[in-house]
């Protein structure tokens, strides 16, 4: 009987699990697809990748940052998180320099956690 329990414990533990996601920011794909140095003018930008999180100005140069973060967080049947050793962050960065209306240089960097 005793292993009957722990067999139908083990079963619903394992079989419950599923992820919760949070994530901010819109998610960012690969801009070299899109981008077009000197030719991708500013307004393309905020079309494709909509309006930056944060957007600076320096002279003739102005620089458009966009954020995204994904936290995947294994957890239990009845949201009991896994462990946090499985959670997985993924953090996508794109830096646009624009300069004369168009796309002067871009920095790309995605990396999980």
């Amino acid at each position: 009987m005793r292993c009957l329990s722990l067999i139908l414990i083990f079963v619903l533990f394992t079989s419950g699990c599923a992820t919760v996601t949070e994530s901010t920011g819109k998610d960012i794909e690969e801009p070299g697809k899109v981008i077009q140095l000197g030719t991708t003018t500013k307004a393309d930008i905020i079309r494709i990748f909509g309006e930056p999180s944060r957007a600076a100005a320096d002279g003739g140069t102005e620089e458009l940052v966009y954020e995204f973060k994904k936290i995947e967080t294994p957890t239990y049947m009845g949201g009991l998180v896994i462990g946090e050793a499985a959670k997985v962050t993924t953090i996508k960065t794109l830096n646009i320099v624009i300069r004369d209306g168009t796309v002067a240089s871009y920095k790309f960097e995605a990396k999980n956690e």
